[in-house]
């Protein structure tokens, strides 16, 4: 995996030539499908990774039969084909969610072959798993939730629809119609599925201060307790008209030390204004990286007031791999941000 690896090396270069030395903290990657690698890639001295996808889990017994084994190899096969194609900057939502319905007999594949490919292709070498729990939400039968310990790091992945109100977990997130207005007041269902997320958060934080098998001692945690309290996180082609508003800024704002993110994440101006908002007595330091391409579509009227902003603040140089909804000729924006007070 010649593509791979070499996007794996300038993401790792990039990556220490643009962040401080930052703890020992969960990574969490809402709406990240099952890109585990681009979370290590940026962040390998974080030993916890929190993916929130709107895919299925599946049923982790069913690689214990033969047939649904080679079925998941297909499968994991089949993802790998999707990923490279967009040269692993980001996932197809349709395609992974067909993939991830896939079945075998009664048991559902779900996200599992993929993210053991992910283990697999790890930039250290093959990642050894040592424990598996799975786990499922409001007493429901379909597993929401696993969790893989490796000798290196832990990787939960977390099925989850941020959504106004109860509805049926088979909606689709990136790919539907949104009621902006509606979203830009928020609702009291989303915020109690926030809520679960801090709890998992919490979680992830007990575990990332706990030394994995074969981890070291990482001596910055006890440098600087002011980041070594929150997450690292990512947004990459994601839901912006969840991630642009206010509130849900505000939220991501109060729980991150460090956000990693493409035009899709939270507004610029979100980190702007951090200080003079409510709670945050901090500043944010923010580097910027590639050309902005545009939004695509039905987002062009969606998000217009942005646009001036955003194609000023990502005017080049390039990145030097993709990065979101890069095109042909442009690799995407990259736009990394930390507390002030971090190293």
């Amino acid at each position: 995996m010649p593509q791979l690896h070499d996007r794996q090396s300038r993401i790792k270069n990039f990556s220490s030539a643009t962040f401080p030395v930052l703890p020992n903290v969960p990574v969490l990657y809402l709406f990240s499908g099952v890109d585990l690698l681009t979370a290590r890639s940026f962040f390998p001295a974080s030993t916890v990774h929190l993916l929130v996808a709107n895919l299925r889990v599946g049923h982790a017994d069913c690689l214990c039969h033969s047939s649904c084994f080679h079925h998941a190899l297909a499968n994991a096969k089949a993802f790998l084909a999707s990923w490279a194609s967009f040269q692993f900057a980001r996932l197809s939502t349709g395609r992974m969610e067909l993939l991830a319905r896939e079945q075998d007999g009664s048991r559902m594949l779900g996200i599992i072959p993929a993210l053991l490919l992910n283990l697999a292709l790890d930039f250290d070498g093959p990642a050894e798993v040592v424990q598996v729990d799975v786990d499922s939400q409001n007493s429901s039968a379909r597993p929401s939730m696993i969790r893989i310990q490796t000798r290196r790091f832990a990787v939960t992945y977390r099925s989850m629809l941020l959504s106004l109100d109860q509805i049926g977990d088979d909606a689709p997130q990136k790919d539907c119609l949104p009621n902006l207005a509606s979203w830009r007041a928020g609702s009291a269902h989303v915020d109690a599925q926030l809520r679960e997320l801090e709890h998992s958060l919490k979680l992830s934080a007990a575990i990332a201060h706990e030394p994995t098998h074969d981890a070291e001692t990482d001596e910055g945690s006890s440098r600087n307790s002011r980041c070594s309290h929150g997450v690292i996180s990512i947004f990459k082609s994601a839901p912006h008209w969840i991630l642009g508003t206010d509130w849900m800024a505000q939220w991501v704002l109060d729980h991150s030390v460090a956000v990693l993110q493409d035009e899709t994440g939270l507004r610029l101006d979100h980190f702007y204004d951090a200080a003079s908002r409510k709670r945050h007595t901090t500043s944010w330091l923010t580097r910027h990286a590639g050309l902005f391409p545009g939004f695509a579509k039905r987002e062009r009227a969606w998000y217009a007031s942005e646009v001036e902003n955003l194609s000023n603040t990502f005017s080049g140089p390039q990145l030097p791999f993709r990065f979101g909804y890069g095109t042909a000729d442009q690799n995407g924006t990259l736009l990394a941000a930390w507390h002030e007070g971090c190293p």
